[in-house]
């Protein structure tokens, strides 16, 4: 599994972490030129500087911080997990927890086996047919999920410094001097061709009566699948799967055809993407929460979710999550106000990850040998996921701990 270690760099930009009580002391004044909400959402509220907040040193650089607090409106309250990672500490590691793009498992079982992780969390959001991301993932500098489409991300350069951008394919399948766009890689698309291969996994590729879906092993062009018998990703090589207008073109091509694909990731990140993870909404745009949000989402206006933030010009990785517990006061945040509590935490920008039921934090307290979790499931039980996000610290042979100082 991949990692991505950050590198050392200038003192300015290995600085410690800023203690939750720094950040505090220079939250901004409330802005008074904020457009105005729909009448059915609650107006964001400043949660962060009323929480008595418990901090944990997980390891060097890496801190937990919960508490929760009473809203204002008397609705109930809001329990609050703050995660800040400090991206310059060399024994830090931040890496994905997955099996395949396709299978879906909870998070506990996606971070078994893995002996120096200390947090894991959610990421973002898949489909719940076929289990795979909906949104880019890139391992290794990889795309194992992406579309022709420009879709954002948050994910880290070679140095280790997170930062965002918008990712896209920009890739072309030849097959006997004729051409084609790649609509995607590994991705839901109903339209043009998509290429799916081994990091899929074992789960069925979605197929529709309209399309048409063939090997490509050596580089050769193999038969065309039977719809009836489901398709699968051949153990080498690829699956091509055509949509529509080019399904004819494909099933006509005679097998043994050569094929060739050149392919490119396009992107509008500052640096080349190590690890890219796929993000929702932006709810905070340079260090400023952002309102007139959507306020509702599977029919509860304040859900469970997660965010993710960048802070220190990339130096420290944020997530924050926010806990819903159905049928009891303990509710979650609409967007405006999630885009409020990541202001209040002093990143400079912030995005949605998936929610609800998917909101997840584990964690190794100290003192303790094992994750935990840190999180009550929306749903009751851990929803499964893809793809986890871990941070692993693995220990300089002096030290006596994980959690040491």
């Amino acid at each position: 599994m991949t990692t991505v270690t950050p590198r050392r760099r200038s003192a300015a930009g290995a600085s410690v972490i800023t203690s939750l009580i720094a950040i505090l002391a220079a939250l901004p004044t409330a802005r008074a030129a904020d457009p105005p909400m729909d009448h059915s959402c609650p107006r964001a509220e400043s949660l962060v500087p009323s929480t008595h907040w418990n901090k944990h040193t997980l390891a060097p650089g890496v801190r937990l911080y919960e508490g929760s607090t009473s809203d204002k409106g008397g609705r109930g309250r809001v329990k609050m997990h703050v995660l800040r990672v400090d991206l310059t500490r060399r024994q830090v590691s931040v890496r994905p927890l997955m099996r395949s793009v396709a299978a879906r498992a909870p998070l506990t079982a996606l971070t078994r086996g893995h002996k120096h992780l200390i947090v894991a969390v959610n990421t973002g959001y898949y489909d719940f047919v076929t289990g795979a991301p909906t949104q880019p993932l890139i391992i290794e500098g990889r795309p194992l999920v992406i579309s022709a489409r420009p879709q954002r991300v948050v994910g880290f350069d070679t140095d280790g410094k997170a930062q965002s951008g918008s990712v896209q394919l920009s890739a072309t399948l030849t097959i006997d001097a004729t051409s084609h766009k790649i609509a995607g890689i590994n991705t839901i698309d109903s339209h043009g061709i998509v290429i799916f291969d081994a990091s899929w996994g074992a789960t069925p590729i979605p197929t529709a009566p309209s399309s048409v879906a063939r090997s490509v092993v050596g580089r050769r062009l193999g038969n065309v699948a039977p719809q009836s018998a489901g398709v699968a990703t051949p153990a080498e090589g690829y699956e091509l799967v055509a949509h529509r207008r080019t399904a004819a073109w494909l099933a006509q091509q005679p097998p043994g055809t050569p094929v060739r694909v050149s392919s490119k990731v396009v992107s509008s990140a500052a640096e080349p993407f190590v690890q890219a993870y796929g993000v929702g909404t932006a709810i905070v745009v340079n260090g400023t929460g952002r309102t007139g949000l959507a306020c509702s989402s599977a029919g509860t206006k304040q859900p469970a979710r997660t965010a993710i933030g960048i802070a220190d010009h990339g130096s420290t990785l944020v997530i924050g999550e926010v806990e819903d517990h159905p049928g009891t006061k303990l509710h979650g945040l609409d967007e405006d106000q999630m885009g409020k509590f990541m202001e209040q935490l002093g990143v400079d920008e912030a995005y949605d990850l998936d929610g609800s039921g998917s909101t997840e934090l584990l964690a190794r307290m100290p003192g303790t040998s094992k994750l935990t979790m840190r999180t009550y499931p929306a749903d009751g039980k851990e929803r499964p996921m893809p793809v986890g996000l871990g941070i692993s610290y693995r220990a300089p042979r002096h030290s006596t701990g994980h959690n040491a100082i």
